[in-house]
């Protein structure tokens, strides 16, 4: 299955306006965590 550019940002964008941060790889890799609520308001 492939992904348009523009599906992959709407999904990105929908995931980040529920609370989901996407981190830059570090030690350990990319990968996305829950954002803290105060970081969100």
């Amino acid at each position: 299955m492939t992904m348009t550019q523009a599906n992959q940002a709407a999904i990105r964008a929908a995931l980040e306006a529920g609370g989901v941060a996407f981190v830059d790889q570090n030690d350990m890799g990319p990968g996305v965590r829950l954002r803290d609520r105060a970081e969100g308001s």
